[in-house]
């Protein structure tokens, strides 16, 4: 087929093992193709394009930046060339760009869990064989459970590959007798209602799997200290987080734990890399619901992490990583603290700003309109405002829409700031509003904006590494000011 066609979508439910199934395939046929590119899908297609590594990517470079440049040479490929986009799991209309990736010349496999039709060449990976379920169980050494029952438990599963193995763990530990396993899976059901925090399945059998995926990651009975990892790994990409990273991020010095996680078969964790099927993730995040208290020290880091702005490698990496996982906390986490669920969000709306990634901006935006009813602290209104100004002039180049939201947000502070968080906050809003003015050609405004900018810098002792910003727009006015130039 993908001889033929050139584009072929891989679908199934989610556990089947689509992904395994396609890295067979580049296995046995790696010797064909000059080149393979293996990305997960991620927000949407060009943030997924941007961000598969290329030697020369720069930087300082913008996620808008480094698309154009890495669409404009996957263009050039032929069909000597392979690109794996895993995990596209969403329908057609809701990725702009899928269209247009589908022009290329190279070849390309999608894995998806919807069927998208007829209208496009697609591969239904069906269930696994039961006799290879039965080789699966040799090769983990489970020789106490007779074959007629194990027959019986693989059935009542529908042969579901990814429950299978957890099922074959399970026995292998005798953490649960066959019998308990089997009435289980015949017997209890879960729930799947329209407020669950999981991804939806579109299919009736995909919520089935979905529900024995759950009812099994609860019979592993993990410790205290297991759940406490698994809930936050449950946030983690698709892709996966590095070990150092994630240690870093959850404040903890040694992986006894991935280890443990790794061995009970719940993730996996080779080359420093972890990594959680999507469905073990979901079901994690049900039985476990990670919230904005139980995962308090984690948020607290990636605020800490959404400070750095500059464009180095180092950042670079950490965009890749935590803009996904912010993406998975609006999902999947609870929001039972909305002041600090909003003051996560407006933390990451700036960050997703200096990659100039209108997608996410626009959704941690939408989501800080939904809990603003619920804020009372003013100057996190005041910090929405900004991001709201931000955005106006960064994707509408509407500087007076920017000056209107920035206006509305001094509107709301005191006339003086009596601490320095609302000095800090305040600089930044005459700040950006001397940027604004001056982009309007208002040079008296954006003068008197600047110099208000300076006094509170001046005032208040604020560190030179805070207030280049200011120095940047400083330089820009007097340029244009001393050349006489409008333009």
């Amino acid at each position: 087929m993908l001889k033929a066609h050139d584009k072929i979508f891989v679908y199934s439910i989610g556990g089947i093992g689509k992904s395994e199934f396609v890295k067979a395939y580049i296995s046995e046929h790696k010797k064909e193709y000059k080149n393979i590119l293996y990305t997960t899908y991620e927000s949407n297609l060009r943030t997924t394009i941007a961000e598969i590594s290329f030697k020369d990517d720069a930087p300082q470079e913008t996620i808008a930046a480094r698309f154009e440049r890495h669409s404009e040479y996957l263009k050039l490929m032929k069909t000597d060339s392979l690109i794996v986009i895993d995990n596209f799991d969403i329908l057609p209309h809701e990725d702009e760009y899928l269209d247009e990736l589908l022009s290329y010349s190279c070849r390309i496999i999608f894995t998806t869990r919807n069927n998208f039709g007829d209208d496009y060449d697609t591969f239904e990976l069906a269930d696994i064989d039961r006799s290879t379920l039965f080789e699966i169980a040799e090769k983990f050494g489970l020789t106490n459970v007779d074959h007629e029952t194990l027959d019986r438990i693989f059935a009542a599963a529908h042969n579901h590959t990814l429950a299978c193995e957890l099922i074959i763990r399970l026995l292998k530990k005798s953490a649960h007798t066959p019998d308990e396993i089997l009435e289980m899976l015949m017997t209890d059901h879960v729930n799947i209602g329209a407020s669950d925090k999981i991804r939806r399945n579109k299919t009736t059998d995909a919520a089935k799997y979905s529900e024995h995926i759950r009812q099994l990651f609860r019979l592993f009975a993990l410790s205290e200290e297991q759940q406490n990892i698994m809930r936050l790994l449950s946030l983690v990409p698709v892709a996966g987080i590095s070990d150092k990273y994630f240690q870093f991020l959850t404040n903890t010095t040694d992986c006894d734990i991935i280890n443990e996680l790794d061995e009970i078969g719940l993730i996996r964790y080779e080359e420093h890399l972890i990594t959680v099927h999507p469905l073990i993730g979901e079901a994690a995040a049900f039985d476990l619901s990670p919230d904005m208290d139980n995962c308090a020290h984690f948020i607290d880091a990636l605020n800490m992490e959404y400070q750095h702005h500059l464009k180095t490698p180092i950042n670079n990496m950490r965009q890749e990583v935590i803009l996904e996982i912010a993406d998975r906390i609006v999902e999947f986490s609870g929001k039972n603290n909305v002041p600090k669920y909003f003051e996560f969000l407006t933390n990451a709306a700036p960050y997703a700003e200096v990659f100039e990634d209108t997608y996410r901006m626009e959704r941690y935006i939408s989501q800080m309109e939904e809990y603003l009813p619920q804020v009372t602290d003013i100057l996190s209104k005041a910090v929405y405002l900004t991001i709201k100004a931000s955005y106006g002039m960064l994707y509408g180049n509407d500087a007076d829409t920017a000056i209107e939201y920035s206006t509305q947000a001094l509107s709301i502070l005191h006339d003086y700031p009596d601490s320095y968080r609302e000095a800090v906050l305040c600089f930044n809003i005459y700040n950006s509003m001397g940027a604004f003015f001056t982009e309007k050609k208002d040079y008296p405004r954006a003068k008197l904006c600047l110099e208000q900018a300076r006094t509170y810098a001046e005032n208040f002792d604020m560190p030179i590494v805070d207030v280049a910003c200011l120095f940047h727009n400083l330089s820009v006015f007097d340029l244009l000011i001393g050349c006489g130039n409008d333009d």
